[in-house]
């Protein structure tokens, strides 16, 4: 009896000192606010099959970007970058707010062929800066 009480106690423990960030706190602030934007999901060393839909999370500033580009690379931080979603509006306001879209692997604006296995880099970047205001995940897999 004495060992489930200090299991009850402990795991009682535990769900008062979470400390993993509720949704409204993730959206809250920015890894580096002079980016503008942060990708959430995926960030990288996930593995997709081509005709799976993904779901692609990030955070903007509201105040600082009004438009967002989600784009994808099979050749590597260079390019070229082919658009998944491009100019997708950004409510307005003064806050840091969570946004997704749809990336249904295959079915890009462009073609996009695809290896038996290949690696890539999805970003996420102003539409009107892409230059400044960009992020950019670490290696993805997608196989066919």
């Amino acid at each position: 009896m004495t060992r489930l009480m200090a299991v009850s106690a402990l795991l009682f423990f535990m769900l008062l000192c979470d400390t993993n960030p509720t949704e409204q706190e993730e959206c809250s602030r920015l890894s580096d606010p002079d980016k503008g934007i942060e990708l959430i999901f995926p960030r990288g060393g996930e593995i997709f099959t081509v005709g799976n839909s993904v779901d692609i999370r990030w955070k903007v500033d509201a105040a600082m970007i009004v438009q967002v580009t989600v784009e994808v690379s099979i050749n590597g931080i260079d390019g070229p970058w082919r658009n998944i979603h491009r100019a997708i509006d950004v409510p307005q306001g003064n806050d840091i707010i969570c946004m997704d879209t749809v990336w249904t692997i295959g079915e890009e604006y462009e073609t996009i062929e695809y290896a038996a296995s290949q690696t890539v880099l999805l970003k996420v970047s102003d539409y009107l800066d892409k230059s400044s205001h960009k992020d950019v995940s670490s290696m993805i897999t997608v196989d066919r």
